[in-house]
């Protein structure tokens, strides 16, 4: 278990149940957080999960392991049969290509499971360059995915629950903690809480700074302590698919979450600019000797900028590992204004998102900053300096945001 670190809404775990009941043989659940890639605020939002996770795993008599290598487990246990979980993303990609080695030279079943997805990524074989085609494409099976889960009861066949002391594979600074709780019952809450109390609002001011209408979901749904598809099922059991609020709802969980999986699947350049389309790559590359005011990494880093409503977007991210949705795009633009390439704006976007985001190491995040930086999934638009036909976008005005956030210090 790796990227869906939950039992509940998880179709690794339903098809790990099947497979060991058909031999009547037990199971296990292991996580390598060594092999995870995060920033040290999701390290400690995942620790925080694993602790749920090891509890709701011994409920349902569940042997659950955190190991630093799954080969002694596997020697030790005689497994016989492995499940990983789905990711588009390289550094899965290729721990995918060794597990699959390893189980080949050791004659183990190996298979590889989406529970991420609404609708399982590679269901869409055919690259779709444009959000619009990979929408459709989706919602041909939305029906068929978009089903709820059945009451997952305890195992019948692990003998006694296993469990290791995990706590001692923590690091003592396991992470710096964010104002968001890891675990499953944490993000159902915060489901609850935006369905009873920001849904109403979040077709009008999802996109408005000043307001907290946002979900807040991403950290659960980053590392896979909540399911998209169940907070879907929830949704459209509770809404009209005609509201305004569940179909702007929709376009976010549902349909831009799956386009940027999507690309990430099909574009192996999902975070450079070698990822751009051809348009793109012309029109940025034509205005390379644009002038613009360059800022270092550290002034960026810091936040010294003479962009206001910048600096605070940043002050945001590096403070609390969240920036607001709609500013995160302009934040993104920005730095192309500012850095002597494309390239380099999009190394410094990565790497800051990646570094303080607790929703980074992401493919959300990569599309957003490739559809900010280099226009993927967009179109083309009337040309301007330094940003080509990339579409342009003007600083919010956010006067509630900037009082937050002026002040403070990084």
């Amino acid at each position: 278990m790796s990227r869906d670190q939950r039992i509940y809404d998880n179709y690794s775990v339903v098809f790990a149940y099947s497979k060991s009941y058909e031999t009547s043989s037990s199971l296990f659940i292991a996580v390598d957080p060594n092999k995870i890639k995060a920033n040290t605020r999701q390290k400690a939002f995942m620790y925080e999960g694993l602790t749920e996770l090891e509890r709701e795993c011994k409920s349902k008599n569940i042997h659950f392991r955190v190991i630093n290598d799954y080969k002694p487990i596997v020697d030790e246990e005689e497994i016989d049969c492995i499940i990983i979980d789905y990711s588009p993303l390289r550094e899965y990609i290729e721990q995918k290509e060794t597990v699959r080695d390893y189980c080949e030279s050791r004659n183990i079943s190996l298979y590889m499971c989406d529970s991420h997805n609404i609708v399982p990524c590679q269901i869409l074989k055919a690259y779709r360059r444009t959000a619009k085609d990979v929408k459709i494409d989706l919602g041909e099976f939305t029906e068929e995915y978009l089903v709820d889960f059945k009451e997952l009861e305890p195992h019948r066949y692990n003998k006694k629950t296993k469990v290791n002391d995990y706590e001692n594979l923590i690091p003592l600074n396991a992470g710096e903690k964010s104002e968001f709780r890891g675990g499953y019952s944490h993000g159902m809450k915060e489901v609850e809480s935006f369905f009873k109390d920001r849904f109403h609002e979040y077709s009008a001011l999802r996109n408005k700074p000043d307001f907290a209408a946002i979900s807040n979901l991403s950290p659960w749904l980053h590392s896979g302590q909540i399911s998209a598809q169940k907070v879907m099922f929830l949704a459209i059991s509770r809404f009209k698919k005609d509201d305004k609020n569940f179909i702007s709802f929709n376009n976010e969980m549902f349909h831009w979450r799956e386009v940027a999986e999507h690309f990430c699947l099909h574009e192996p350049n999902y975070d450079n600019f070698n990822g751009a389309l051809q348009w793109a790559q012309d029109s940025l590359n034509n205005h390379r000797k644009d002038d613009r005011s360059v800022y270092s990494i550290e002034q960026l880093e810091n936040a010294q900028t003479n962009i206001e409503i910048w600096n605070c977007a940043q002050k945001e991210l590096v403070l609390t590992g969240k920036m607001h949705g709609y500013i995160r795009m302009f934040w993104a633009k920005q730095l192309l204004k500012w850095t002597n390439s494309p390239e380099e704006a999009l190394r410094i976007a990565v790497l800051f998102n990646d570094k303080y985001s607790i929703d980074g190491n992401d493919p959300n995040g990569y599309l957003g900053i490739m559809w900010s930086i280099c226009g993927i999934m967009d179109r083309p638009f009337r040309e301007g300096p330094i940003l080509g036909k990339i579409r342009p976008m003007n600083p919010p005005k956010s006067p509630l945001y900037l009082s937050k956030w002026r002040g403070k210090k990084i």
